[in-house]
């Protein structure tokens, strides 16, 4: 499986929600590390994630893919966020 960081950014609630929709509902794990920041293990390819929110939070708006390498350093992240970074890192 491989981890991305999934973001976007739209200022339409229903549109917000939704994406938080989409995004748990792809396979594999999803976790909201932060507002409309998102960290998704999955087998699905990140132009594949890119393209099932594109239409989620409309055109004008923007989505952001990126492949995680297995390093991250964080702050503020405790208890159950820091499990969920370490044993996904």
């Amino acid at each position: 499986m491989t981890l991305y960081m999934v973001s976007f950014q739209t200022q339409a609630a229903e549109a917000r929600q939704k994406a938080a929709e989409k995004i748990s509902s792809l396979p594999g794990e999803a976790w909201n590390a932060m507002h409309d920041v998102w960290v998704v293990e999955t087998d699905l390819s990140g132009r594949h994630i890119r393209d099932a929110l594109r239409p989620v939070v409309g055109g004008a708006n923007k989505v952001n893919v990126a492949l995680l390498a297995g390093w991250a350093a964080w702050h503020g992240f405790d208890g159950p966020s820091r499990e969920w970074l370490e044993r996904h890192l």
